[in-house]
């Protein structure tokens, strides 16, 4: 092997070593609810991002949002920067395009306190 592969073989396994103990110490925010976790009312984490402190004693996790939008009535809805700001959208029109409400969309109002489909939470990890 010449000298420029085996330093690039050795960059990508150093990355995925690290990268290997925030994946081994995910969770699921069901899993952690299960086992007498508490959710938090949505907030933004560190990095800006919209999710739910769910916490036990000392222990803390933060879950992502996983979706893109969600209802807030039948005329108004949210959309979500990557940066986790919310931007008022028209429902009714949004609906039109589709063809329709969209089930999976969540309403604001449950989102707001946690009650959330598991597939509308992205991965828990700790928090320091």
């Amino acid at each position: 092997m010449n000298i420029r592969l085996r330093k690039c073989l050795l960059i990508a396994a150093t990355v995925g070593l690290m990268a290997a103990p925030s994946i081994a110490n995910a969770e699921t925010m069901d899993n952690l609810v299960q086992n007498g976790f508490k959710v938090s009312k949505i907030t933004n984490g560190k990095s800006g991002q919209l999710g739910w402190n769910v916490t036990k004693g000392d222990q803390k996790y933060f879950c992502t949002i996983k979706f893109a939008s969600a209802y807030i009535d039948s005329k108004k809805m949210y959309g979500f920067t990557s940066s986790g700001r919310p931007v008022s959208m028209d429902r009714e029109v949004y609906d039109s395009y589709i063809g329709g409400p969209d089930p999976n969309i969540p309403y604001w109002k449950d989102v707001q306190v946690g009650k959330v489909k598991p597939s509308q939470v992205g991965p828990c990890l700790p928090t320091k």
